[in-house]
Parts: structure tokens; sequence; C-alpha cells
């Protein structure tokens, strides 16, 4: 059966895509699950991009749900109300209450990735109860302005130009498209090869590069900054989003994030909507409330574990507390060379809006496409935090 095309929607009803699977009895009871955990994926590529890492996770015993947030993938996209925190945390409970298993009324792991991670942060500042643990993969929420590109301020927040041009040139900027760039050769002469450039890689930075490394200002110089809405690098565009490959026609042809973004361009009404109106309301850059708010109630989860220890009692003794959030700590995890999170200014600002009991951190090789490259890695990084609180 072919998938429904999703659109934008004025209607009472808007269709989300869910997918929920792992251990579990058919029941509905938790007959063998080790934990439940909810992905939240990034601004552009869809909730495919974290599907090797929930199969990850599922084949260590857990059970997981994911969902293309509104205007992405499979889901419609409203048109009546702006894309800030408040549709989105709604649109999460929506999610968990779609399950026949009682994901909100039983604690489970949040993990978010890029935009999810600041989603998922501002769904924890509203619900630490339901919450065991808060995972955030290259989140934003403390992007510096510094990295927004003055192409980027006209487009998105100026108000200079007219809203039809706005979505027009957006479209543009967002839509991956093909250009040659060099690759290391061995000794053969120079080698070139088709890589996808441009695109909506999964948060808005200065089309100026960045803290890139040296290697990726080489991969990128050639690259035309026109448009792209960010600097992710030419690894983001052209990660391939599964390691296993379902098209049995032409195995060599793989899905990348370039090409998924195109596909949404192409075929989905409301994703530059979508994007646009992201972009302008949910919580992205510097400063962030949810990050200050949040320091306080994982301060308070510290204060009840140390109590809990120091006298054998574990109780629940102010309103405010509550359950939930285990260990007083979130996790971030990060990639050496994200040009688009940048490692060395998140966990220093990290560590002013948490404070330094307030989160642990892990760096593994790669960029900003970590969890799709690297699922094995950052699902044996995230056990490891689990295990520990």
């Amino acid at each position: 059966m072919r998938s429904r095309v999703p659109a934008m929607s004025r209607r009472r009803t808007v269709r989300i895509r869910v997918y929920e699977w792992g251990p579990g009895g058919n029941d509905g009871s938790s007959s063998g699950e080790r934990g439940r955990v909810l992905l939240v994926h990034g601004i552009s590529t869809p909730v495919v991009a974290l599907g090797d890492l929930g199969h990850e996770l599922v084949a260590r015993g857990y059970r997981v749900m994911m969902f293309d947030l509104f205007g992405r993938g499979y889901s419609d996209a409203p048109t009546d109300l702006p894309y800030d925190t408040r549709l989105y945390v709604s649109q999460i409970l929506l999610v968990l209450a779609s399950s026949p298993r009682p994901w909100a009324t039983s604690s489970f792991h949040l993990i978010g990735y890029s935009l999810g991670g600041g989603l998922s942060l501002s769904f924890a500042r509203y619900f630490p109860h339901l919450l065991r643990s808060l995972v955030l993969i290259a989140p934003c929420g403390l992007i510096r302005s510094h990295h927004v590109g003055w192409r980027s301020w006209l487009y998105y927040n100026s108000g200079l130009l007219p809203e039809f041009l706005v979505r027009y040139l957006v479209r543009r900027r967002i839509r991956p498209r093909e250009i040659e760039k060099p690759v290391i050769s061995a000794g053969v002469g120079e080698v070139r090869e088709v890589a996808a450039s441009g695109g909506a890689e999964d948060i808005l930075v200065a089309e100026e590069g960045g803290n890139n490394s040296g290697q990726q200002q080489e991969m990128l110089a050639r690259r035309d900054r026109g448009d792209g809405d960010a600097n992710g690098g030419t690894n983001f565009n052209s990660a391939v989003i599964s390691k296993y490959n379902n098209n049995n026609n032409s195995p060599h042809i793989k899905t990348t994030v370039s090409s998924v973004v195109s596909w949404q361009v192409d075929q989905h009404a409301g994703f530059v909507h979508a994007f646009l109106s992201t972009i302008r309301n949910a919580p992205i850059y510097a400063p962030q409330e949810d990050w200050r708010f949040l320091s306080k109630i994982l301060e308070s989860r510290r204060r009840i574990a140390q109590k809990a220890k120091a006298t054998g009692i574990i109780t629940d003794d102010t309103e405010e507390t509550g359950a939930g959030l285990d260990g007083g700590k979130i996790c971030l995890v990060l990639g050496k060379d994200d040009s688009v999170i940048v490692t060395d200014e998140i966990i220093s600002d990290a560590k002013a809006a948490l404070g330094p009991d307030g989160f642990e951190f892990v760096v593994l090789d790669g960029g900003h496409e970590v969890p799709i490259t690297s699922s094995a890695r950052v699902a044996e990084s995230i056990e490891g935090f689990w295990n520990s609180i």
C-alpha cells in the first residue's frame, strides 16, 4: 500500500505518524522490557533518521516509540498555529496518549536530537515527573547568536521581505542540490564524485561556516553556500539514513539525508511552512529560560537523592519536586566535529545553565550526523548513562 502524502491542514483532525515496537506483552504489559524510550528528531530530517538508533535500543531490550514532528515525514502540518514549544509539547503528549501502553502514567526515557533536544528539554521542564531520564544528542537551545548570518536574519526575522518571497527563497535554500566535490585519490589524479550540497541541515547557523575543523573546511571549500540554512557539512548531507538497505531492486542506491530533505521539499506541502515557523518560534537559540528552570528541578532531585542516601528514606518532600529525572542530571551526546552544535560552546553554556553537577557529556567522533551514522556507539553511550543513575 502506498503511503499517503502528508498535507498542510486547517482541519480539526491532524494526523501524526507514530512508530512503536520492541519488547512487551500484547496485553500492554511491560513484560520483558528494560524500559521505554521516546525519540524526538530534528528540524529537517524526519524520524526515519533515528531508525537505526531505535533498532539499537530495541536490541538492548528497550521498547521504543518515535514519531514524525508536524510538517515532517508522514505527519500533517497545521497551518493555523505557530510551531513553538506549546505546539510541539502538545504533540508529544498526543503521541504518548496514542499508545495502548501506559506511557503517560509510567516513567520513560526521553531522547531528543538537534531541534528535538531543545523540544525534549522544554517537555522535561513541564513534565519532569514522567521521565526516568533525559538525553540530548547535539541539542539546540543554546546556539549562540553570532552563528546567525545576515542572510538568515533577513529571511527569517527581519520582516523586510514579503512572506510569499520569503517562502520562495527558503524553499530554494533548503532543497539540496547536486554538485561535484573532490575526494581523496590514491595517486591516480583527481577523482570526483557527485554529492549533495546545501539543504536544511538540522539547525540554522551562520553561512560563514561556524567552527569547522580544517578537514571540514577543505571538504566545504567547493560548496555553494547560497542555498544552505546550516553548515552541517558534507558528511551530514551525504549521511546514509540507515545501514539496513531495503532497496532490493537497486541495492547500490542509498537513502541519504539530502534525498529525504529533497523528498519533503518536493512532496510534503507543509514542510517549508513548518521549517520556517519552527525557525521563528521554536527554542533554538540562547539564552533559553527552560534550561535555567530545569536546573532547579535537577538540583531538587539531587538534594532528595542525597537525603535518601544519608537517611535511607525515599521521600517527595516538596510540591515542586515530585518524581522523575533520576540522578538529578541529564546527558549530552555530542559530535567532536559538529559545526552546527559546537562542542566547546555547548559544554560551557550547559555548565552555566545547569551547573557542573546538572549534566554529563560524551563526545564521539563525527559531526552533526553522529546519531545517524554511529547509532551503535550512541546507544552504548546512552545506556552507560542510564546504568549510572
